[in-house]
This record gives C-alpha cells, structure tokens and sequence, in this order.
C-alpha cells in the first residue's frame, strides 16, 4: 500500500472514530435548570473519571485513532451523572488545557408517574446526551488532527494538580492517561529519569508534593512503551520494567486500588 493510500485509510479511520464519539444525531438542546439542568445530573452520578492526553508526544494515526477511540469506550463506560474530565499534559502542568468537564446526561430510575410529573425528562436526557457527546468531539478534533513535539513533558506534576485540586471537590476514582509516560520535567529530567532507580524517583516526587490524589482510584495507561526518537523505537528491557515499576508505585503511593498498561481501553 502506497504512503498516499495508507494516510487516506488512516484519516478515514480516523474521522469515523470521531463521528462514533460524537453520534449520528442532531445535538438537542441542554436544559438550563431544574431536574435535567446540568447541576441536577451531577447529583444523579457516583464516579468521577479524569482523561489526560499528552501533547508533548508526536503521534501517528494508530495512536490518534487509539486515543480518539478509548475516549469514547471511557464516555460510554459512565453511568447517568458520572462526571467527566478530559484535560492535556504539557510542558509544564500550569501549561494543562481541560477540554472538557460535564457531568453525562442522563434521568436516575423514577417512577412513570415522577416522569410526567415533574421529574427528570428522558427525552431531554437523550438530547442533552448528544450535545455532551458532539461538544466533546469537537473538543478531541484537535487532539486527534494536531501532532506536537515539547522538549519537556510534566507528567507526574500535571497528575498531581488534577488529582489534588479535583473540579467541584469530586475525587477521581477512575483515572486514565494517554502518554508514553517518559517524564522530563523540572522536577525529574529525562537525563535523570531514565535511570533514575524508581525508590528515588518517589523520593523526589514526595520532596516537590508530586503525588496524586487517588484513593481508591483505578488507573489505566494507554500508550507506554516506547521512545521519543525517530521512528519511537520500544524500551529497552531495562528501561521499561524501571519505568513501570515507577509509574505502579507511583499511583499506589497517591492510593490507587490498581495500575494497568493497555492497548487500548475497551470497556
């Protein structure tokens, strides 16, 4: 298959994982108070699931197909009010942009009579649903269309400030990350890190307050395992049980029930 023909195919993947995320109907209109405003579907919710995407990485199709594609597994994932917080990985963690964060829209089990009455509208649940889903495409569109290349990457410390700091107080107690998770920082520079024994690599964390917030958290990486250099050569052996023994004990250290490396997520 020609290059041509091979990035064709891939943009074509591509714009379908996106317009999956977004759903194939027209976006309603999101209710402004009582029982369907966005406020009350917050109060029908139970969990709460940041979503960070590195920016510092150049990523070809696969990977930005990959990405666009566990953003919409995680979405469907949620329950009625599950918040969601979707947000970047820059160069620095003051550098971190949200992209989204909206609670999923939706009614809680009600009587027929508390539904005609009153209560949560289902047809305006489904409405306000596709434009939570079409907002959100829109605001991975760049994500997934955009390579950048940074020559620092603030992983650890733009998962400390999410997690420390979550919006409206809500603890996070699912976390998601989309990064090769090669951290060069102020705080631990690649020169260091990628040799830096894991037990101090903690140290250090915990000396600048790096650690995360996640108590009783389930954290799932997507993207790990590779270089930055041309081509993204994988880890060497060494490297990568280094890395993610830091990265596990990282996160377990912040609380977490479980740390996984994935493909993809596909709940």
């Amino acid at each position: 298959m020609s290059s041509k023909v091979a990035s064709a195919a891939g943009c074509i993947a591509l714009a379908t994982a996106l317009l999956a995320l977004a759903g194939c109907d027209d976006p309603g209109a999101h209710a402004g108070g009582g029982p369907n405003s966005r406020a009350a579907y917050c109060e029908y919710g139970k969990n709460a699931a940041l979503f960070l995407v590195d920016r510092t990485t150049q990523y070809d199709e696969t990977d930005q197909r990959v990405m666009v594609e566990s953003i919409g597994s995680v979405i469907d994932s949620l329950g009625t009010g599950d918040r969601f917080v979707l947000a970047t990985i820059d160069s620095h963690y003051t550098g971190s942009e949200p992209l989204a964060n909206e609670c999923k829209p939706g009614c809680p089990a009600q009587g027929a009579l508390e539904a005609v009455t009153g209560g949560c509208s289902g047809m305006i649940a489904q409405a306000d649903l596709r434009t939570f889903k079409t907002q959100l495409a829109e605001g991975v569109r760049p994500l997934a269309t955009t390579n950048e290349e940074a020559k620092f990457s603030d992983i650890a410390g733009t998962i400390a400030q999410w997690t420390q700091s979550p919006p409206a107080g809500k603890p996070f107690n699912q976390v998601y990350i989309f990064s090769d998770m090669l951290e060069n920082s102020q705080a631990i520079p690649w020169s260091k890190f990628k040799t830096i024994e894991p037990a101090d690599a903690i140290a250090r964390m915990t000396e600048l307050n790096r650690l995360p917030s996640v108590e009783g958290a389930t954290v799932r990486i997507v993207g790990f395992g590779r270089l930055h250099d041309p081509g993204r050569p994988p880890l060497a052996a060494d490297q990568d049980a280094r890395f993610r023994t830091f990265w596990s004990d990282y996160f377990k250290a912040g609380g977490a029930t479980s740390v996984t490396f994935e493909g993809a997520i596909r709940n």
